[in-house]
């Protein structure tokens, strides 16, 4: 029984060698599984980067047209209060014009 059971594990310690010899075959010379995990991780970072590149790139862009309608609304703001104190300066002045022609 001992004798078939160390036979057993060493066949399967040789199994496995064969696999991890299998394995590290398919890699080019002087990559390591380490590499490999490397640069996986590499390109996930690459990959993620991009997507919050384009995140930022669309928040930049909608950023832009609330600045545009923020810019447009302080142009009429503008223009309506240069309107109102034209009118009130005409109502001033119409006010002046009456005063003087009952004072006359």
């Amino acid at each position: 029984d001992k004798e078939e059971q160390q036979h057993a594990e060493a066949e399967e310690s040789d199994r496995q060698s064969a696999r991890d010899a299998a394995g590290q075959s398919k890699l080019p010379l002087g990559v390591t599984p380490d590499d490999i995990l490397i640069y996986n991780s590499y390109q996930i970072k690459l990959k993620q980067k991009k997507q919050l590149l384009a995140q930022i790139a669309s928040v930049e862009a909608e950023k832009e047209v609330i600045e545009r309608q923020i810019e447009k609304g302080r142009n009429a703001i503008l223009k309506a209060t240069e309107k109102v104190t034209e009118k009130s300066n005409n109502i001033g002045r119409t006010a002046d014009i009456c005063s003087f022609s009952r004072a006359s």
